[in-house]
């Protein structure tokens, strides 16, 4: 009933403190050095992710890539609370693209350890593991005892989960001797939880109870009260399994008793909801009831979803003993709710996973979701009592399907236009076009990709295209770039609009520098694996556009003018793996960016331009 994972993934946020960085003295520093107080207390998340974006702005004033990289990595860790997994990897994988030129061993071991993180709680664990393989192989180069001690934790942690147990419990063994070296009594006391946890689930109370016993010794010197709170919750689970009731209930209540005194209010509420299943096996239904409504308050203050549905069943099923079927029926739907945003959030991580993968079939995999809704809530909700209920649960499913519908559509339309066009064509119809006075346009183009084209298959050349442009996108996000369209193997996107501002050339700039990075970083893993690459062009100018849909069908935001062709020229006038920058963009760009002027170069169509290459 414990949930090891969730404890790990807490410390792991919040065990790692940021003090790596205390001895490089600069101005954005020290507030690094404040960051990791956001894991110890329960702050406003997005104004956290603000706070940051403005830190992570003066680093790149400061041209300070260190602290560039060190808030990237806290942001990643940041967006991993929130659950945003897929974001947290986008930009942890932008900060290890501008860590190849640092040479700072432990941050990057840091970095693939949030990366294993973030792919270990969307579900897609082989990557999970290339990633904590990574880490752990730069902390045994590098002697870093403590950080092969939560290597290996993590590593066995998803073994377990995969069901791999014997492999998990070798190398939860390999961390429990980290830990007895360092003697360190947190990462002893979670090696003990963890070995603890397995010999349970393959059925070994002995094995189980002596690990459990360690914890209780390691706790007779210690004041740390939290490990008891694991301690206790795992002799009950050892009761509960052998059908011990007393003995279970006894030591849930203990377990209760000080995750209330000293645990955290996801703690208390977890214990609270164990507790009431062990006093409903007991018949002890009113004491059942107010442990569940206890738990029920705290999860809903701390949003945990899966205590917050387990209550409502729970409560369900005391009200049905009680003959009590008004709030019975309350307490159905509102389990409803939470199971049918449950099951939504793990369709979103499968098509996230799918998607990394590349072979996906968004079809299937709806199919399969919408079958295995109906099968859950056929065994869950089955007998008399669903006839009885039967036209609510109708009304309540048809004012579900209409939502996630509406939901659909209003995400799909997002997905080709940008907020502000879409919000006008929904209002009036159709969108007017702009004429926007200044926009900075990007173009990007591959060199011999007809060549390149020539040697792999449909397949594998659609899923090179796919990898390099789906990094472009997460880029254009981070740098609030708007993507415009992509012609073949050429990716165009644009800076200012359709809402106007002032930085869009330093923008263009900073999403075009990424790119450069990206595909160092992508062009060497394919040559280490001895794989065609594609090699880039990258051009930027600015200027006047129009911009606006066109047509009834198929709606797609486009820009045109003069403005559009000269960046055009910019790409095709540059050089492999350069930036290269018009007069009219450098004008703007030269007080942030090092540049180096190439003079004037005739490009086709437009006669000879300034042109300069931006330095990364």
């Amino acid at each position: 009933m414990i949930n090891i994972k969730a404890l790990l993934c807490f410390l792991f946020l919040i065990y790692i403190p940021f003090t790596e960085f205390s001895d490089k003295q600069h101005s954005v520093s020290e507030e690094i050095s404040k960051i990791y107080d956001f894991f110890y207390s329960d702050i406003d998340r997005p104004k956290a992710l603000i706070n940051l974006d403005s830190l992570i702005e003066l680093a790149k004033n400061e041209q300070n890539s260190f602290n560039e990289v060190a808030l990237y990595n806290v942001k990643a860790r940041l967006f991993n609370e929130l659950g945003e997994y897929s974001k947290s990897i986008q930009i942890a994988l932008i900060a290890e693209s501008k860590l190849l030129k640092l040479n700072e061993p432990k941050i990057l071991a840091d970095i693939y350890l949030n990366l294993g993180n973030s792919y270990d709680l969307l579900g897609f664990y082989p990557k999970a593991l290339e990633y904590n393989f990574k880490s752990l192989t730069i902390r045994d180069q590098i002697n870093d005892t403590l950080g092969l001690n939560w290597c290996y934790n993590n590593i066995a942690n998803i073994q377990q989960t995969m069901n791999d147990y014997e492999q998990a419990k070798s190398n939860y063994f390999k961390s429990l001797q980290f830990a007895q070296a360092l003697k360190d009594t947190l990462a002893l006391s979670i090696a003990y939880t963890n070995i603890a946890s397995i010999y349970l689930e393959e059925n070994k109370p002995d094995s189980a109870k002596y690990f459990v016993n360690n914890i209780f010794k390691l706790n007779e010197s210690q004041t740390n009260f939290t490990d008891l709170i694991y301690a206790y919750g795992l002799l009950s689970d050892l009761f509960t399994q052998s059908n011990n009731l007393d003995s279970a209930l006894y030591y849930q209540r203990l377990s209760t008793k000080y995750s209330e005194l000293y645990g955290t209010s996801y703690e208390n509420a977890s214990a609270h909801s164990d507790l009431a299943y062990i006093l409903l096996k007991n018949d002890k239904i009113k004491e059942a009831k107010k442990s569940t409504e206890l738990a029920l308050s705290l999860s809903l203050n701390n949003q945990n979803k899966e205590t917050i549905l387990s209550s409502y069943k729970t409560l369900y099923q005391i009200d049905s003993l009680q003959n009590d079927f008004k709030s019975a029926l309350l307490n159905f739907q509102q389990a409803q709710i939470y199971q049918d945003s449950l099951q939504n959030e793990d369709a979103v991580k499968s098509a996230i996973r799918q998607q990394l993968k590349y072979d996906f079939d968004k079809k299937e995999a709806l199919t399969q979701a919408e079958l295995k809704r109906k099968q859950m809530q056929r065994n869950i909700f089955i007998g008399g009592f669903i006839l009885m209920l039967g036209a609510s649960l109708v009304i309540l499913k048809q004012r579900n399907r209409i939502s996630k519908e509406k939901d659909r559509s209003e995400n799909l339309l997002l997905n080709i236009l940008p907020y502000e066009t879409a919000q006008e064509l929904k209002q009036k119809g159709y969108a007017d076009a702009q004429v926007i006075n200044q926009v900075t346009v990007l173009f990007t183009d591959f060199k011999g990709f007809t060549q390149l084209s020539e040697k792999l298959s449909p397949s594998d050349l659609v899923a090179a295209i796919h990898e390099c442009f789906s990094a472009f996108d997460r880029i254009m996000e981070v740098h609030k770039v708007e993507k415009i369209k992509t012609i073949g193997d050429a990716y165009m996107a644009a800076g200012g609009l359709p809402t106007v501002n002032t930085t869009h050339s330093v923008d263009v700039v900073r999403a075009a520098l990424d790119i450069q990075a990206y595909m160092q970083n992508h062009i060497q893993e394919k040559m280490d694996k001895g794989l065609p690459y594609f090699e880039i062009r990258i051009g930027v100018h600015t200027g006047p556009v129009v911009a606006g849909i066109v047509g009834i069908k198929k709606f797609q935001y486009d820009i045109w003018g003069d403005t559009v062709n000269t960046a055009s020229r910019m790409e095709s006038s540059g050089a492999v793996g350069r930036v290269n920058v018009s007069q009219a963009t450098y004008e703007l760009v030269k007080q942030k960016f090092t540049c180096e002027y190439r003079g004037e170069i005739e490009a086709k169509g437009k006669g000879k331009i300034g042109m300069y290459f931006v330095t990364p």
